[in-house]
């Protein structure tokens, strides 16, 4: 079973306000995370920002690999793990779902060492 999904997507304004005030932040390679611990279960959401990769096929594509990435990972990563989590991409370029994955990996480890 995959744990990225619409019931553990974040997408309430304040809960990601709250995040980016008063959350922990670390990055891996082109990506960066803030995590807030706390609260019932673990929101993800993921941004791209539109200054970095103007064209919106591109951004989307990047948020579907990131996605897809985050899918992937065995769900012992997401064991009792409760807060909020927001992903964002740093790069200059497209990148493609191997060089994801591994920022990924090395990112969930940071994040939840």
């Amino acid at each position: 079973m995959s744990f990225y999904n619409k019931k553990t997507s974040l997408k309430s304004k304040k809960e990601i306000e709250l995040l980016f005030k008063s959350g922990t932040s670390c990055s891996a390679g082109f990506l960066r995370s803030v995590y807030l611990p706390g609260g019932s279960s673990l929101k993800i959401g993921v941004s791209v920002p539109k200054k970095l990769i103007p064209l919106a096929v591109k951004r989307n594509l990047i948020k579907r690999r990131i996605k897809e990435q985050i899918r992937a990972l065995p769900d012992t990563v997401f064991e009792k793990k409760k807060g909020s989590l927001f992903i964002l991409f740093q790069g200059k370029k497209e990148a493609s779902s191997k060089e994801i994955s591994g920022c990924i990996n090395d990112l969930f480890l940071k994040t939840f060492h």
